[in-house]
C-alpha cells in the first residue's frame, strides 16, 4: 500500500501509489480522504495508552512520571507504524473486501493491452 517498505523513511512515509497494482482500488479517493484516519490514529494511541497503564503502573507499580516517559518514547518510536495503520484501518472502514476484484481487474488490464 505503500510506496517505500520501509516505514523509518519519514520523507517517504505517507508516499503512496494512485492505485492498488492487484486490484485497482484508488488509494487517495477523494482529496484530504485520510483526515479521518486521525481519530484512528488517536483510538491507537489510547489504545497504546491503556496498555502502559495496566502493565507498567497497575501491574509493576511504576511511578507516574516514568509511566508518562516511557509512553512518549514508545509514541516516538512506533509513530511511523501508527501513522501507517491509521490509513490501512481508515480505508478499510470504507471499502469492502471484495475477492473478485482481482480477477476483474486482471481481465480490464488484458482488455486495455488487446486493444
Amino acid at each position: 500500500m505503500y510506496k517505500d517498505i520501509n516505514p523509518f523513511h519519514i520523507k517517504q512515509l505517507h508516499a503512496m501509489p494512485k492505485h492498488c497494482d492487484k486490484c485497482g482500488q484508488l488509494y487517495n479517493p477523494e482529496p484530504g480522504f485520510y483526515m479521518g484516519a486521525m481519530y484512528v490514529s488517536y483510538g491507537l494511541c489510547v489504545g497504546l495508552f491503556i496498555v502502559c497503564f495496566f502493565g507498567l503502573y497497575i501491574l509493576l507499580h511504576i511511578d507516574p512520571v516514568v509511566l508518562l516517559l516511557i509512553y512518549a518514547l514508545s509514541l516516538l518510536l512506533l509513530f511511523p507504524f501508527i501513522f501507517r495503520y491509521s490509513r490501512v484501518v481508515y480505508l478499510h472502514l470504507f471499502y469492502d473486501f471484495d475477492p473478485e476484484a482481482i480477477t476483474r481487474h486482471q481481465q480490464e488490464q488484458k482488455a486495455l493491452k488487446d486493444q
